[in-house]
């Protein structure tokens, strides 16, 4: 650790006599007219409670968000929650097998069934097919899937929002991995054309071995789920392309 002490009062005089101190736009100028810059900050996985590590992404993102825009640039805040995966099959099977209806409404109450889960599945490893089949029909828009999601999602929205609020933190969006499940097959789609996939072990990859890297980029698993890469990537391009 590097420990600063500053003498306040001296601080205090130093920055009050600076040429424009006094004025009402110091701090802030023109350079960034034209420009867009995206900040991705915060982005905490729902269903689960808010912790130091999120706190940390969501300061330092929003104090570069002011900064930016302090600067004439055009900032975009992007609040990328971490709203869809196999996680939210194993959420369902908790809420199935040792939850209630109103566990829906309870983030405490779903963080605990997700944690039963983990300690059942050690027991019952039959649970973890259960929680990809949940997670496949989530993803192939099952109508009950959905609507568990959606509810945990909320909860999750609503808890998070009032911490935002006790830091007057704002976004510009909340695209989380979910807004991008309609986009990933274009993105397969696209490395398959440029010739960057090939099947492995059933899987979808792309070989990094040319770029230096051992291991290869998993875009779906062989029981066709998603994974973060195939999100993520689809994530770039839409960022790219708005």
């Amino acid at each position: 650790y590097l420990n600063l002490f500053v003498n306040r009062q001296e601080f205090a005089r130093s920055i009050l006599h600076a040429p424009g101190a006094l004025d009402e736009d110091i701090g802030t100028s023109s350079e960034g007219e034209g420009k867009v810059i995206a900040i991705d900050f915060s982005s905490p996985n729902i269903a689960k409670p808010f912790h130091v590590g999120h706190l940390r992404s969501t300061i330092i993102g929003s104090t570069l968000y002011r900064i930016f825009s302090s600067l004439g640039y055009e900032c975009v805040g992007i609040n990328h929650l971490g709203d869809w995966g196999t996680q939210f099959g194993k959420q369902i099977v908790g809420l199935k097998h040792w939850g209630a209806e109103k566990d829906l409404e309870d983030l405490d109450a779903l963080n605990a069934l997700y944690v039963r889960y983990h300690e059942e599945e050690e027991k019952n490893p039959e649970l973890a097919d259960e929680a990809r089949d949940w997670f496949r029909r989530q993803e192939a828009g099952d109508p009950e899937a959905l609507a568990l999601w959606e509810k945990i999602r909320q909860t999750s929205l609503d808890y998070f929002k009032k911490i935002y609020d006790r830091l007057s933190v704002r976004f510009d969006h909340y695209t989380g991995e979910s807004f991008f499940n309609d986009k990933m097959d274009a993105v397969v789609e696209r490395a398959d054309s440029l010739g960057l996939t090939s099947v492995s072990e059933g899987a979808l990859v792309i070989d990094l071995e040319p770029h230096g890297i051992d291991t290869p980029a998993l875009l779906r698993k062989a029981d066709g789920a998603t994974l973060y890469m195939t999100r993520d990537l689809a994530a770039a391009c839409h960022r790219q392309e708005t």
